[in-house]
């Protein structure tokens, strides 16, 4: 004869076991069995996805879904834009789609599901750097991201902070899903670690307890494959390796720069041979309280066309005697530059002016009307394998590169506002100089750096080199800015 007290707790477990069969109920349909894994996960982070097709809206809903019996808990899902949250078949309307003929009630003005328990589901979204601030005084007990990749970095790390247990007794979740490619690709890759043909069949333990649970197009038997396969094929080859295989080999997609840390990057300047020597440019992009960030360059003509990023830094919130000191400094520790190049107007000029009294250091102005032609020239560096960054030395700029974004809707057009870019500036200014003086020296023709026709001559390079791109087959995957 049992006790009351395993009574009561016999009747408790059996309360509990109801209430999660409720929260199972909501589900239409079997969760596979790489998104049960998903689903049943109770660690901190968790990335699901890779393969298009392999359910991960459905296993990110069911993950939010899963402790609605709970009284007060509550779950926030995010897309990157308010469009990519309302579009018919994305994940608040394949919500309605489950709930509409259950006990849950809709809130259409706060989009957020309300379940008998009191538990709710919350939908939004984080289109520009800072709308995460939005959810400063919130609290969840999970939050997931669809289509992480389409997000940036800070956005996703400051939602940590809102994952708060607030009375309510259930794990604290951190949940994505998402395909390979797009502008977080290379940050979501580095924080799982995921090599770039990952096992498509095994659980991928990543650094600090971050698991990624890889799902490819065969695991979903609720998808017609066939003509999901013919769909794919239609995809240029890097695209459609993301979405077919789940591969996680690098592109450009959505970056400002075609930058591969794994192909771009030296782990030390080559040792020049004996009777050769280093020519140094500084690339400078003066900021305000933002940053102010220097870049130094170097070639050596005797060696190679390869033109090295040595040392870059930030500084933020220099007044411009004190930018001016630091330029100093570096000038003196490399023994001078051939050239120094950066931005003069605006907020740059008292920078300028100040280094020139001071230092009499003659910083030339960096040509700014035709920055997005240079980009691609700076693309293409990187591509031939011309501009070469040193690792130990760019920790910042490196960091810039592999997250600067367009803008949303604009691709290869304008930059995203808020992004940090100065590292990335300085860099290209720099380059540019490097890549004139290099030229001057070798005794091309051409006008000097720095003068009107000099600038005028660059220009009618960059618009060769866009008619060269746009002659290119659109299908190269190689090359980032053959897609329009």
């Amino acid at each position: 004869m049992i006790s009351p007290h395993q009574a009561l707790l016999e009747l408790a477990r059996r309360q509990i076991a109801k209430q999660e069969q409720s929260s199972k109920s909501y589900c239409p349909h079997e969760p596979t069995s790489k998104q049960r894994a998903f689903v049943e996960y109770d660690g901190l982070e968790a990335l699901y996805g890779g393969a298009a097709g392999g359910g991960k809206s459905d296993a990110l809903l069911m993950s939010a879904l899963r402790y609605v019996h709970v009284p007060g808990y509550a779950a926030l899902i995010l897309r990157r834009t308010f469009p990519d949250l309302a579009l018919k078949g994305a994940i608040m309307d394949r919500s309605h789609d489950w709930l509409r003929e259950s006990d849950a009630v809709w809130d259409a003005a706060n989009k957020r599901w309300r379940f008998p328990s009191g538990a709710t589901l919350t939908f939004g979204y984080l289109e520009n750097p800072g709308d995460e601030m939005r959810y400063k005084s919130a609290e969840f007990q999970s939050i997931g991201f669809d289509e992480l990749t389409q997000f940036q970095r800070p956005q996703y790390t400051y939602l940590f902070s809102r994952l708060r247990k607030a009375g309510v007794d259930v794990p604290l979740r951190m949940r994505a899903a998402t395909n390979p490619g797009d502008v977080g690709h290379a940050w979501v890759r580095e924080r799982w670690a995921i090599p770039e043909d990952v096992d498509m069949e095994k659980v991928h333990d990543g650094p600090d307890g971050r698991v990624f649970f890889p799902a490819k197009l065969d695991d979903n038997q609720h998808i017609d494959i066939e003509s999901y396969e013919r769909s794919l094929a239609q995809l240029e080859f890097t695209e459609r390796e993301h979405l077919r295989r789940g591969s996680w080999r690098q592109d450009a997609s959505g970056l400002v720069y075609a930058f591969d840390e794994f192909r771009d990057c030296a782990d030390t300047l080559p040792q020049l041979p004996e009777g050769m020597s280093w020519s140094n440019v500084l690339g400078i992009d003066y900021g305000n309280v933002n940053a102010t960030a220097l870049v130094v360059l170097r070639y050596c003509l005797d060696l190679s066309d390869v033109v090295y990023v040595a040392e870059s830094q930030k500084w933020a919130g220099l007044i411009p005697s004190e930018a001016a000191d630091i330029v100093g400094k570096w000038s003196e520790r490399y023994g001078g530059f051939v050239a120094m190049v950066g931005d003069t107007g605006g907020l740059g000029k008292g920078y300028v002016e100040e280094a020139r009294q001071r230092f009499a250091l003659p910083i030339e102005p960096a040509e700014k009307q035709n920055k997005y032609g240079y980009v691609k020239l700076i693309n293409g560096a990187y591509q031939s394998n011309r501009l070469k960054i040193v690792r130990a030395g760019n920790p910042e700029l490196i960091k810039e590169l592999k997250e600067h974004p367009w803008k949303s809707g604009k691709q290869y057009l304008e930059e995203q506002p808020g992004s940090p870019n100065h590292a990335c500036d300085a860099h290209l200014y720099g380059w540019r100089a490097a890549v004139a003086w290099a030229h001057r020296a070798k005794g091309a023709p051409g006008p000097k750096p720095g003068t009107t026709a000099y600038y005028e001559a660059e220009a009618q390079r960059a618009r060769e080199q866009a008619e060269l791109d746009a002659q290119r087959d659109p299908f190269n995957t190689d090359d980032p800015w053959a897609r329009e």
